[in-house]
C-alpha cells in the first residue's frame, strides 16, 4: 500500500478506522493466508497515527495504531555507508540505479526518490507557468495549515487565486485553473505529474467536487522551501468558506493558534462547533477564556455538553467557576455525581487548588457527601468540633423528635457519606492515573520534539537573542515574526521582547490575545466579534 495514510487517515475519519480495523481482523483470521501488509507512509503521518491522545482528547486513531504497532521498518533518506555500497553494486546491472547513483553526491544517495520520478516532478514544479505554479503552492500550503491530503477543487481554486494576486489574476483567461491541472497531472516519466486526481472515499463530505492530492515527495520538498512563507489574510475567507468537514477547520485553527494568530484560530474553531463538533468547543472554549471571555467559554461549553461531549460536564463547571458562577458550578458538580460521574468534582478541585481555597473546595465535598445534614461531614469527621451523640442531640432538638430517633437519621446518612467517600476515593486514584499517563505522554512529546525541532528552534532563538544583545532590535522582531510563522517561536517571545524593548508595560495580553495576520498585537476580543466577523465572511 503506497502512501498508506490515505487509507488510514482518511478525511472522513470512520472510513480510516473502518479499513484499520478491517485489515487487523484480515491479519487475526488463521482461516486465511499467510498474509503480508506491507505499506509506505511519511514519519508524519505515521506519528499522527501512533501517537496516543492526550488525557480528555478523542482517540482519532485506535484501529490504526493497534495495527501499526511494533511494526515499523525505518527506511533512510538517503543511501550512504553500507547501503551505498550495496547500491552501488546493484548499479552494475540496473540502468535505472545507475542513474540514480549518478545524479546523487560522492557519500549521500536519494535513489528511492529518483526512482519515483522525482527529477521530473521537480522540473515540472521549477518551470510551471504563473497559474500553475499557484496552485501548486497553494495545494502545499494547504498542507502546512492542516489540510487533509485530498484537497478539494473549489479550496484549492480559491486559495491558488489568494496566491496568484488580483492584478496577475485579472490577466488570465477564464479557464486558468482549468488549464493548470492539466498541466500539473501530466504524468512524469511513467509516475504522477506534480498533481494528483483523487478518488472519492465512500462516505465523503464533498462528493460533487474533485479531489486533487500533491505528489508526496514534492510536498516534503515544498513543505520546507516555504515553511517560513505566510500567505495573505484572504486564505482564511477561501478557507472557511469551502472548508466543510470539521477535521480540516480544526487542523487549521491549530496551525493559527500555533502561530499566535489566536483570533483566527478561535474563527475555524467556532466554525467546527457550528457543524457539530464538540472537540472544536473545547479548543475555542480554551481560547475565550485565556482571551478573558470567560463568558463566551461558559456559553461554548454549554454547547458543548449538549452535543453528548462524555467530558462536557467537567469543563462546564471549570468555566462556570472562572466565570464567578460558583453556585452554578457547585450544583452542575452535586447533579453529575448523583449520576455516578464525579469528573466535574475533580475538575473543580482544580480550580479551587489553583486559587488555594482549601475551604471553599471543603464545602462543596461536604454538600456532596451529606446533603440532608448539612456540616455533619465537616464537623463530626473533618473539623472533629462536635462527636456524633452532640450533633444527633442537636439535630433532634431542632427536628422535635426523639434523640434515638435523630441518632437513626445521622446512622443512615453516615452510611450514605461512606458509600459517597468510596466514590470520590476511586474519582481521586483515577485522577492520578490520568495525570500520571499525561505525564508519560508530555516527556514523550518533548522528547520528539527534541528530536524533530529541538536543534532549529534552539539555532532560531539564538540567533534571535544574538540580534537583541546587538542591539538590533527591528531584526530581532523581524525573525521573531518569521519564527511564529513558522510556529516555532511562541507569543511569549514576541511578548518578552516588546516588554523588554518595545516599550510595552505587560507581555500578557499578547499572550492572551495573540497576533493579527502582521504579526502585530491583537486588540481585545471576544465571542461575539469572532461570529460577527465569521457571519460576514460565509454571507459575502
Amino acid at each position: 500500500m503506497n502512501e498508506m495514510q490515505l487509507y488510514l487517515d482518511t478525511p472522513a475519519r470512520a472510513v480510516g478506522e473502518l479499513v484499520s480495523a478491517g485489515l487487523r481482523e484480515l491479519l487475526r483470521d488463521s482461516r486465511q493466508g499467510p498474509h503480508l501488509l506491507l505499506g509506505t507512509m511519511w514519519p508524519e503521518y505515521w506519528n499522527r497515527l501512533t501517537c496516543h491522545p492526550g488525557t480528555g482528547k478523542e482517540d482519532a486513531h485506535p484501529q490504526a495504531r493497534m495495527l501499526l504497532a511494533d511494526s515499523d521498518i525505518p527506511v533512510p533518506n538517503s543511501f550512504f555507508g553500507e547501503s551505498l555500497d550495496a547500491l552501488r553494486d546493484a548499479a552494475e546491472s540496473d540502468p535505472r540505479l545507475a542513474e540514480s547513483y549518478r545524479d546523487g553526491s560522492s557519500s549521500r544517495v536519494r535513489a528511492t526518490q529518483f526512482l519515483a520520478g522525482t527529477p521530473v516532478q521537480m522540473a515540472r514544479y521549477r518551470n510551471a507557468p504563473d497559474a500553475a505554479r499557484a496552485v501548486l503552492d497553494a495545494a502545499i500550503d494547504l498542507r502546512r495549515f492542516g489540510q487533509g491530503p485530498a484537497i478539494p477543487s473549489r479550496l484549492l481554486a480559491g486559495a491558488a487565486a489568494v496566491a496568484i494576486g488580483t492584478d496577475l489574476l485579472n490577466g488570465l483567461d477564464d479557464d486558468w485553473f482549468e488549464s493548470a491541472l492539466v498541466y500539473l497531472l501530466a504524468p512524469c516519466r511513467g509516475v504522477s505529474g506534480p498533481l494528483i486526481r483523487v478518488r472519492h472515499f465512500p462516505g465523503s463530505p464533498l462528493p460533487g467536487q474533485e479531489l486533487f492530492q500533491v505528489a508526496d515527495y514534492l510536498e516534503q520538498v515544498g513543505r520546507a522551501a516555504r515553511n517560513s512563507l505566510f500567505p495573505s489574510s484572504a486564505i482564511v475567507d477561501v478557507a472557511l468558506r469551502e472548508i466543510t468537514d470539521t477535521e480540516g477547520l480544526k487542523a487549521f485553527g491549530e496551525f493559527l493558534a500555533y502561530s499566535g494568530r489566536l483570533f483566527h484560530a478561535a474563527q475555524f474553531h467556532l466554525r467546527a462547533v457550528e457543524l457539530g463538533d464538540c472537540e472544536a468547543a473545547g479548543k475555542l472554549a480554551d481560547l475565550l477564556e485565556f482571551a478573558e471571555d470567560r463568558s463566551g467559554a461558559v456559553e461554548i461549553a454549554r454547547i458543548r455538553l449538549l452535543g453528548g461531549d462524555p467530558l462536557g460536564s467537567e469543563y462546564l463547571a471549570w468555566y462556570l467557576y472562572a466565570n464567578g458562577q460558583q453556585d452554578e458550578a457547585m450544583r452542575l458538580c452535586i447533579e453529575e455525581f448523583d449520576l455516578g460521574n464525579s469528573r466535574p468534582l475533580m475538575k473543580i478541585r482544580e480550580a479551587y487548588e489553583f486559587d488555594d481555597d482549601a475551604p471553599g473546595y471543603r464545602a462543596l465535598e461536604g454538600r456532596i457527601l451529606s446533603r440532608r445534614f448539612p456540616g455533619l461531614y465537616d464537623e463530626v469527621f473533618c473539623s472533629k468540633s462536635r462527636s456524633i451523640e452532640e450533633f444527633s442531640a442537636e439535630l433532634a432538638t431542632r427536628l422535635g423528635i426523639l434523640v434515638d430517633e435523630a441518632r437513626v437519621l445521622v446512622d443512615e446518612e453516615v452510611d450514605l457519606i461512606a458509600s459517597r467517600l468510596e466514590q470520590i476515593c476511586e474519582a481521586l486514584r483515577v485522577n492520578a492515573d490520568e495525570i500520571k499517563a499525561s505525564t508519560v505522554r508530555l516527556k514523550e512529546w518533548v522528547e520528539s520534539f527534541k528530536a524533530d525541532w529541538g536543534v532549529e528552534v534552539k539555532s532560531f532563538r539564538a540567533r534571535i537573542e544574538a540580534c537583541q544583545e546587538m542591539g538590533d532590535y527591528d531584526m530581532a522582531r523581524r525573525l521573531i515574526g518569521e519564527g511564529m510563522d513558522r510556529g516555532i517561536v511562541g507569543l511569549e517571545v514576541l511578548g518578552s521582547h516588546l516588554e523588554r524593548y518595545g516599550g510595552l508595560d505587560s507581555s500578557e495580553p499578547i499572550e492572551r490575545l495573540g497576533v493579527d495576520w502582521s504579526g502585530n498585537p491583537n486588540a481585545s476580543w471576544n465571542l461575539a466579534d469572532v461570529r460577527r466577523v465569521n457571519h460576514e465572511i460565509l454571507e459575502a
